[in-house]
């Protein structure tokens, strides 16, 4: 499966990557945290595009892997 992704560009997926990706993007649960983390990546590339840094906060909340 090839998919396009204006912030990621063009990869493709198969074989269980495939399958993960087809169930999170069915999923609006799923997609809500998608989101957010996108806007969190995008206010991140602002500010690293009008102050040359970041500060990013690497505190542990039992989120992600």
């Amino acid at each position: 499966m090839a998919v396009l992704s204006r912030d990621f560009g063009g990869m493709k997926l198969s074989g269980r990557e495939a399958e993960t990706f087809v169930r999170q993007v069915a999923s609006s649960e799923t997609l809500q945290v998608v989101l957010a983390s996108l806007e969190r990546g995008r206010r991140l590339h602002r500010l690293m595009a009008e102050q040359s840094k970041v500060t990013v906060d690497a505190g542990h909340r039992g989120h992600g892997k």
